[in-house]
Protein backbone atom coordinates (compact mmCIF):
# COMPACT_ATOMS: atom_id res chain seq x y z
CA UNK A 1 0.00 0.00 0.00
CA UNK A 2 2.54 2.59 -1.01
CA UNK A 3 0.62 4.08 -3.92
CA UNK A 4 0.08 7.84 -4.15
CA UNK A 5 -3.69 7.15 -3.96
CA UNK A 6 -3.35 6.07 -0.31
CA UNK A 7 -1.14 9.09 0.45
CA UNK A 8 -3.78 11.37 -1.07
CA UNK A 9 -6.69 9.78 0.78
CA UNK A 10 -5.03 10.03 4.20
CA UNK A 11 -4.04 13.64 3.48
CA UNK A 12 -7.66 14.31 2.47
CA UNK A 13 -8.82 12.77 5.76
CA UNK A 14 -6.36 14.98 7.64
CA UNK A 15 -7.67 18.07 5.83
CA UNK A 16 -11.26 17.02 6.66
CA UNK A 17 -10.30 16.70 10.33
CA UNK A 18 -8.75 20.18 10.48
CA UNK A 19 -11.79 21.66 8.70
CA UNK A 20 -14.20 19.84 11.05
CA UNK A 21 -12.32 21.14 14.10
CA UNK A 22 -12.41 24.73 12.81
CA UNK A 23 -16.08 24.45 11.79
CA UNK A 24 -16.98 22.54 14.98
CA UNK A 25 -18.57 19.90 12.76
CA UNK A 26 -19.13 17.29 15.43
CA UNK A 27 -20.70 14.72 13.09
CA UNK A 28 -17.66 14.85 10.79
CA UNK A 29 -15.29 14.62 13.76
CA UNK A 30 -17.17 11.56 14.99
CA UNK A 31 -16.54 9.94 11.58
CA UNK A 32 -12.86 10.87 11.20
CA UNK A 33 -11.67 10.30 14.78
CA UNK A 34 -11.09 6.76 16.03
CA UNK A 35 -12.82 5.70 19.22
CA UNK A 36 -9.28 4.93 20.49
CA UNK A 37 -8.00 8.47 19.86
CA UNK A 38 -5.21 9.90 22.03
CA UNK A 39 -4.85 13.63 21.29
CA UNK A 40 -1.79 15.23 22.91
CA UNK A 41 -1.90 19.02 22.66
CA UNK A 42 1.27 21.09 22.45
CA UNK A 43 0.45 22.29 25.98
CA UNK A 44 0.91 18.74 27.27
CA UNK A 45 -2.78 18.13 27.99
CA UNK A 46 -4.31 14.95 26.61
CA UNK A 47 -7.80 14.33 25.23
CA UNK A 48 -9.72 11.25 24.21
CA UNK A 49 -12.17 11.37 21.32
CA UNK A 50 -15.03 12.10 23.72
CA UNK A 51 -13.22 14.84 25.65
CA UNK A 52 -11.89 16.50 22.47
CA UNK A 53 -15.36 16.63 20.93
CA UNK A 54 -16.85 17.85 24.23
CA UNK A 55 -14.17 20.56 24.55
CA UNK A 56 -14.97 21.81 21.05
CA UNK A 57 -18.71 21.61 21.60
CA UNK A 58 -18.51 23.57 24.89
CA UNK A 59 -16.02 26.03 23.37
CA UNK A 60 -13.38 25.15 25.97
CA UNK A 61 -11.07 25.70 23.01
CA UNK A 62 -11.80 26.92 19.50
CA UNK A 63 -9.60 26.28 16.49
CA UNK A 64 -9.63 29.40 14.30
CA UNK A 65 -7.14 28.32 11.63
CA UNK A 66 -4.63 25.62 10.77
CA UNK A 67 -1.86 25.71 8.19
CA UNK A 68 0.35 22.67 7.67
CA UNK A 69 3.67 22.47 5.85
CA UNK A 70 6.25 19.85 5.03
CA UNK A 71 3.89 16.95 5.67
CA UNK A 72 5.31 13.51 4.92
CA UNK A 73 3.30 10.29 4.79
CA UNK A 74 4.67 6.87 5.67
CA UNK A 75 2.46 3.85 5.10
CA UNK A 76 2.69 0.59 7.06
CA UNK A 77 -0.12 -1.65 5.85
CA UNK A 78 -3.35 -0.14 7.20
CA UNK A 79 -1.44 2.44 9.29
CA UNK A 80 -0.30 5.84 8.06
CA UNK A 81 2.09 8.08 9.99
CA UNK A 82 2.11 11.76 9.09
CA UNK A 83 4.80 14.17 10.23
CA UNK A 84 5.18 17.88 9.57
CA UNK A 85 4.68 21.38 10.92
CA UNK A 86 1.47 23.21 11.74
CA UNK A 87 0.60 26.81 12.56
CA UNK A 88 -2.57 26.94 14.64
CA UNK A 89 -4.64 29.85 15.80
CA UNK A 90 -6.61 28.74 18.86
CA UNK A 91 -8.83 30.44 21.37
CA UNK A 92 -8.65 28.99 24.88
CA UNK A 93 -9.21 30.41 28.33
CA UNK A 94 -10.54 33.64 26.85
CA UNK A 95 -7.31 34.29 24.96
CA UNK A 96 -6.18 33.81 21.40
CA UNK A 97 -3.00 31.79 20.94
CA UNK A 98 -0.82 31.34 17.88
CA UNK A 99 1.01 28.05 18.09
CA UNK A 100 3.68 26.64 15.82
CA UNK A 101 4.31 22.95 16.34
CA UNK A 102 5.91 19.91 14.89
CA UNK A 103 3.33 17.13 14.75
CA UNK A 104 3.06 13.39 14.33
CA UNK A 105 -0.27 11.75 13.58
CA UNK A 106 -1.16 8.09 13.30
CA UNK A 107 -4.09 7.06 11.10
CA UNK A 108 -5.70 3.63 10.86
CA UNK A 109 -7.56 2.44 7.77
CA UNK A 110 -10.83 1.14 9.23
CA UNK A 111 -12.81 -0.45 6.42
CA UNK A 112 -12.51 2.11 3.62
CA UNK A 113 -12.05 5.13 5.92
CA UNK A 114 -8.93 6.62 7.49
CA UNK A 115 -9.47 7.42 11.18
CA UNK A 116 -7.13 9.40 13.41
CA UNK A 117 -5.86 7.33 16.35
CA UNK A 118 -3.06 9.56 17.64
CA UNK A 119 -2.00 13.21 17.48
CA UNK A 120 1.02 14.62 19.23
CA UNK A 121 2.50 18.05 18.78
CA UNK A 122 5.60 19.77 20.11
CA UNK A 123 5.92 23.57 20.24
CA UNK A 124 8.46 25.12 17.88
CA UNK A 125 10.09 28.54 18.26
CA UNK A 126 8.11 31.36 16.61
CA UNK A 127 9.48 32.36 13.22
CA UNK A 128 7.26 35.34 12.35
Amino acid sequence: MTSPMYNDTVLTADDRRYRAMIDVNLAELDRVLSDDLVYMHSSGSVDSKASLIEGLERRKFTFLSAETSGTTVRLYGDIAVLHGKVKLQVQAGGREHRVQSGFTTVWNLEGAEWRLVHWQSTPLPATD
